[in-house]
């Protein structure tokens, strides 16, 4: 039936269409991909969220003229800039935001805990989100031999979710696509630097901060020293300038979303 609409359809993206990966991670993403790539004559807009995600759809849709680059407006945002120059390195606060999916990197998240030496520093995960995998993650964590300390936080918004982000010394971004990495933004805009898995969403928000406020972890992995990573990552914040330009971006958001619905009025 939603292709014999005589409506016109507008499509909001919020999978990595563009990334090789993304429509295997899933049944769900797989069929999104089909249904995209029907040439369907009554599509009249298709927005994306990130420069890279356009360029990758590039050989996936026909028109480009139909795309149109709008981010996502975030739901937390600090009202000023908040510089972080004294770091406290006795208590490290690792902070993961998202769904307990395989899809969103728990796997890469318990490699991380089980190669992580506290180095006689206390070190708590932080995980806020729910899904499928919260009682598997519980499992791996308590046969994990180290001193980790582990809160499960369940789902927070608002101001309770500002709150720990601003008090985690990292935010945890690994899942293997990423269209536009909302948690990132939000991290980074509360002062907290992100470690990051490279996805779309996420190497553009780095050309966009000149690599401030993020660090990619490395493709090459074994016996990787995650601390002493961790602690250098720690020191990568953004300044006053790059936190108004993602305001900016953030607070043009809702506008341009109205004026390309009126575009098609």
């Amino acid at each position: 039936m939603l292709f014999r609409s005589k409506f016109p359809i507008q499509i909001q993206l919020h999978g990595d269409f563009g990334c090789p990966k993304w429509k295997y991670l899933n049944l769900k993403n797989f069929v999104k991909f089909a249904l995209l790539r029907l040439n369907n004559k009554q599509i009249v807009s298709i927005r994306a969220v990130n420069k890279i995600q356009i360029h990758n759809l590039r050989q996936k849709i026909r028109n480009l003229e139909l795309v149109s680059q709008i981010p996502v407006q975030l739901s937390v945002v600090p009202r000023k800039f908040i510089d972080r120059k004294k770091i406290n390195t006795d208590v490290i606060n690792l902070l993961f935001i998202g769904r307990l999916e395989k899809d969103r990197g728990v796997k890469l998240l318990v490699e991380i805990c089980k190669n992580l030496k506290s180095h006689l520093h206390q070190v708590n995960f932080i995980i806020v989100g729910d899904g499928r995998c919260k009682n598997s993650l519980t499992k791996e964590f308590k046969r994990l031999k180290n001193d980790l300390n582990f809160y499960f936080k369940g789902n927070m918004y608002g101001k309770e979710l500002l709150k720990e982000i601003q008090n985690a010394s990292l935010t945890l971004s690994l899942a293997p696509c990423e269209s536009y990495g909302r948690a990132a933004r939000e991290s980074i805009l509360s002062g907290t630097p992100v470690v990051a898995v490279q996805s779309s969403g996420l190497v553009s928000l780095a050309q966009t901060l000149k690599n401030k406020g993020i660090t990619f972890l490395p493709s090459k992995r074994k016996n990787e020293d995650f601390f002493t990573f961790f602690l250098e990552a720690m020191q990568n914040n953004i300044n006053n300038k790059y936190f108004m330009i993602l305001k900016s971006e953030n607070d043009s958001s809702l506008l341009r979303l109205i004026s390309d619905w009126a575009r098609l009025d």
